[in-house]
């Protein structure tokens, strides 16, 4: 029950993480079994990962794919992240955390990459975000870099000041 009423509450994110993603996941859900990963994908349908692996790897035609569900672990600080990137309407930066996660989620499962170099360019622009988050919150006030400034021209006007004083010594 609890989880039914917390799979609900979540609904209009696994909504949008469900559209980042388009076809590549036919669910997004709530993990009861993850403990310390923020993600998992499990299989609905006649063909599980597993089969869909070894099929994958026989000599012929094309294998048939399992129906993926994306399973998101509820007390990871990716999740929280997500429903606040969610709540803000940050769609560019939700949709990369949703490619980034799925794409984990595969290498987990034994699966390969998709994209590889789509991965890569999403892991990036998550880690500029970052650091543009990072240099936001260093940056100093106004008010500090004016006193900053008196500092340092007081110091200056000192270091002026002792070598006249040497120099007359």
């Amino acid at each position: 029950k609890q989880a039914e009423e917390a799979a609900e509450e979540n609904k209009p994110l696994f909504e949008a993480i469900k559209a980042a993603l388009g076809d590549k996941v036919t669910k997004v859900t709530l993990s009861t079994r993850l403990k310390s990963h923020p993600v998992c994908l499990s299989s609905e349908g006649p063909i599980s990962i597993e089969m869909e692996r070894v099929l994958k790897g026989m000599p012929g035609g094309e294998a048939p794919k399992s129906e993926k569900v994306l399973e998101l672990n509820p007390n990871h600080p990716v999740f929280e992240t997500m429903k606040s990137l969610q709540a803000s309407g940050d769609t560019e930066k939700l949709n990369a955390y949703a490619d980034i996660l799925y794409n984990q989620a595969r290498l987990i499962e034994g699966l390969s990459d998709e994209d590889a170099v789509a991965y890569t360019e999403a892991a990036c622009k998550l880690m500029k975000y970052s650091l543009r988050s990072c240099i936001r919150r260093t940056r100093p006030s106004l008010n500090q870099l004016k006193a900053k400034a008196a500092a340092y021209r007081f110091f200056r006007r000192a270091a002026a000041f002792l070598r006249l004083c040497t120099f007359h010594l």
